[in-house]
C-alpha cells in the first residue's frame, strides 16, 4: 500500500487495504416485505402493482425477482401476481 506525504506517494506496508473497503451507494429506500404490502391479498398485473408501491421501475423489478427467488410471490393461472406460500 501507499499514502500520500506531500509530494509523493510513499510505501507503507502497515496500511490494510481490506479496512478501506466500503459499502458502495446508499442504503435501500424499499425492501420487499413493503412491496409485499403493496400487492395485498388480491391479484395484479406487474404494471399495475408497480404503480401501487410507489417505487421506481428499476427497483419494483430488483424487489420483484428478489421475492420470486423466495417464492413470495407467484404467477397464476391468469398471469397476475399473487402472493406466494410464505
Amino acid at each position: 500500500m501507499v499514502r500520500w506525504d506531500f509530494p509523493l506517494f510513499v510505501r507503507d506496508d502497515s496500511l490494510d487495504p481490506d479496512r478501506l473497503r466500503t459499502k458502495a451507494g446508499r442504503e435501500k429506500t424499499f425492501r420487499a416485505d413493503q412491496l409485499l404490502a403493496c400487492l395485498g391479498d388480491g391479484a395484479s398485473t406487474s404494471t399495475q402493482w408497480m404503480k401501487a408501491s410507489c417505487c421506481g421501475k428499476t427497483t419494483f423489478y430488483e424487489l420483484l425477482r428478489e421475492s420470486r427467488a423466495e417464492e413470495l410471490v407467484v404467477k397464476d393461472t391468469d398471469g397476475k401476481w399473487v402472493k406466494g406460500r410464505n
